[in-house]
């Protein structure tokens, strides 16, 4: 397991249900040889997305993280970029059942930092492993930062129509295509967002075209013009 995680080249490796004590601490950090943090927990679980077995969820489980997004403005991240896709981290063969067992909860202002996530096949495990690629904070490339809403909007009739055209389209797309209703909510949030950062766009590409045909008719006017100029809106 150790071989497989040093061949990935990530930077921070999480490792779940490995039924890890406190007496196999130093062992395991030797075996390693770099930092190891140890967290020994529960190895019960609950998925987000089932196909087969008993499709009831743990309704107690779902409503505390569920909860916990809630409080924290967390996202699963692997939905948010994945919306329509189906696929799972842990399965058996008979009765046939897949769940999405394990998924990445990260904070809703770090999405404009994730390049990829993905699920892939790992070793010694039944789960699968969910690797994330997050861009470097400390390079100064170029590129959307921390999102904020531009809360004129609001105020701007055609903007609030069509996002009320939207809504119910967004809705029952995610409806369609998500069985769980946290990742329904995070369809809704990530498609508002993303049609306020079009709107915003849109509608500074159009005030440029204004102004630059402003700044055009006032040059072409002579000085002592009487003529009424144009107004910007």
């Amino acid at each position: 397991m150790f071989t497989w995680c040093r061949k990935r080249k990530a930077d921070v490796i999480f490792l779940q249900e490995t039924h890890s004590k406190e007496d196999s601490e130093k062992q395991w950090a030797n075996e390693w040889g770099g930092k190891a943090f140890f967290s020994h927990g529960s190895p019960n679980s609950c998925g987000l997305d089932k196909k087969g077995g008993v499709m009831v969820p743990r309704k107690m489980v779902i409503d505390d993280i569920e909860c916990l997004q809630n409080e924290l403005d967390l996202v699963d991240v692997w939905r948010i970029k994945n919306p329509q896709s189906r696929s799972y981290t842990w399965s058996q063969k008979s009765p046939p059942v897949f769940c999405r067992l394990d998924y990445w909860l990260i904070s809703n202002n770090l999405q404009d930092f994730v390049n990829t996530t993905d699920i892939i096949p790992a070793v010694k495990t039944d789960h699968a492993a969910i690797e994330l690629n997050l861009t470097d904070s400390n390079q100064n490339s170029k590129g959307p930062g921390f999102w904020k809403m531009n809360v004129s909007l609001l105020e701007d009739p055609n903007y609030l129509e069509e996002l009320k055209q939207n809504i119910p389209l967004w809705k029952t797309t995610g409806s369609d295509n998500l069985s769980d209703k946290r990742c329904i909510w995070d369809w809704l949030k990530y498609n508002i967002r993303n049609h306020a950062i079009l709107f915003s766009k849109k509608k500074a590409k159009e005030r440029s075209a204004m102004e630059k045909t402003y700044n055009k008719y006032t040059r072409k006017q002579p000085k002592n013009s009487n003529r009424t100029l144009p107004t910007l809106t």
